[in-house]
């Protein structure tokens, strides 16, 4: 009896401890979270910098969308589309500042070749991009057209895409127009030039009020630079940090629809609060003019303030004259800089020195 006993109860005993053997300890548990947590830890970085590298070939994939558009306007009309005269008038100065009327950036004129046809024909060209009347034949005045993002002109790593600038004439400023994260450099400013930090003054390939053309840029297509980027105005940006609160502290410039969002090459100092300076690239968006009256002092005017600028690591896209896009290397010298931004001065900077 005693052995039929222990014949009955010896496989559950068997199973019992077969049971308790494969369970988790709460300390074998706790390793294995933790090696799961280090795990996550060592792939996060990677997969973020995938998603940037992602972010940063849209970026790029937009401003080769610009620039070809910007090549298909000087095939259609003999001229490179101008801030803000229209490209057919004739020439006005020598790359003012100045606004003349109506103002409405060369980003507006492209809007058909950025598949933007609906919004082109609501825009009243004879009316600025701020203006609240409503043309004769128009739906909606420009002001209201305006506050549509555009996905072109916005880069996937910047801020808020559906932030908005404001008009720096109007009192109080008030938010109304979509931003752009892309620019052309119009200009090397000439107290960059005073200071020594480059080798001169001089035009860009779409220099403001000026009539312009790819046979103007004598220097080479490919080592000219035609768009930039200029990430997150109106906002302050200083070494990828937000600095103030709008509108006390702004850079004038950003809407995709003001000829104030391109901008004249001085460059800042390495923290991004003096200027002119030797950062050419990431240490600031632009110059914080938001206290300051309007217009403002020279050599600004009505221009905008901005800097070359992005959220990307290292650097900054760039697209070229000749339609092609390179990495900025934020290291990259002023002097060479404005070398790259000038069309014809004979001061040539090889794009090889580009990424």
């Amino acid at each position: 009896m005693p052995h039929s006993l222990s014949a009955k109860t010896w496989p559950t005993g068997r199973f019992n401890a077969r049971r308790l053997r494969t369970a988790f300890t709460l300390i074998e548990l706790l390793v294995v979270i933790a090696i799961i947590v280090m795990l996550v830890g060592l792939l996060l970085p990677a997969v973020q910098a995938a998603r940037e590298s992602g972010r940063r070939g849209q970026c790029a994939s937009n401003l080769r969308q610009i620039a070809q558009a910007i090549h298909d306007y000087q095939s259609s009309h003999g001229c490179l589309p101008s801030t803000p005269r229209p490209c057919g008038s004739t020439t006005v100065g020598s790359g003012s500042a100045s606004t003349a009327t109506p103002n409405l950036s060369w980003e507006a004129t492209l809007l058909p070749s950025l598949d933007q046809m609906v919004m082109y024909n609501q825009l009243d060209p004879s009316q600025s991009w701020s203006s609240t009347t409503v043309g004769k034949g128009f739906a909606v005045s420009n002001s209201v057209t305006v506050a549509t993002p555009i996905a072109q002109f916005a880069c996937p790593s910047g801020t808020d895409p559906n932030r908005l600038d404001g008009d720096p004439a109007q009192t109080p400023w008030t938010p109304l127009a979509a931003c752009t994260d892309y620019a052309t450099i119009t200009q090397v400013e000439q107290r960059t030039a005073d200071a020594g930090l480059v080798d001169g003054a001089g035009l860009g390939m779409m220099p403001v009020n000026v009539r312009a053309s790819l046979d103007d840029v004598r220097d080479g297509l490919s080592n000219t630079l035609l768009l930039v980027e200029s990430a997150g105005r109106p906002q302050v940006f200083r070494r990828r940090l937000a600095f103030g609160t709008l509108p006390t502290n702004r850079v004038n410039g950003g809407g995709w629809s003001r000829s104030a969002s391109d901008f004249g090459l001085d460059g800042s100092s390495a923290d991004g609060t003096s200027f002119p300076g030797t950062c050419a690239i990431n240490c600031t968006n632009g110059q914080d003019i938001g206290i300051s009256p309007y217009p403002y002092p020279s050599p600004y005017g009505t221009g905008g303030t901005g800097e070359t600028y992005s959220f990307h690591s290292g650097g900054a896209n760039v697209a070229m004259g000749d339609g092609s896009v390179r990495f900025a290397n934020e290291a990259i010298d002023m002097r060479v800089y404005g070398r790259l931004v000038t069309r014809n001065k004979n001061d040539l900077a090889s794009a090889d020195q580009l990424q």
